[in-house]
């Protein structure tokens, strides 16, 4: 059985990737696909902070902006 594929550009904290996938992304699919730990991460989707209540809500689209900022705990 062949599955569709198809391409998403995006921009991830400034820098550009293609994604070629069989299925929609959503933000917390991206999340686990970089290997972020979930909750040290703050998501800004298209400039707008994104709440992880949306990450299951919320697919990437083709030409999306998105930041993932790492919280780091330190002294």
């Amino acid at each position: 059985m062949n599955q569709k594929k198809f391409s998403i550009s995006v921009k991830i904290n400034g820098y550009n990737y293609t994604l070629q996938t069989v299925k929609l992304f959503t933000i917390l699919d991206l999340i686990h696909f970089l290997k972020y730990e979930p909750n040290l991460v703050l998501v800004e989707y298209q400039g707008i902070v994104c709440p992880k209540s949306y990450w299951t809500k919320f697919y990437i689209e083709n030409n999306s902006q998105i930041e993932f900022l790492t919280i780091v705990g330190g002294g």
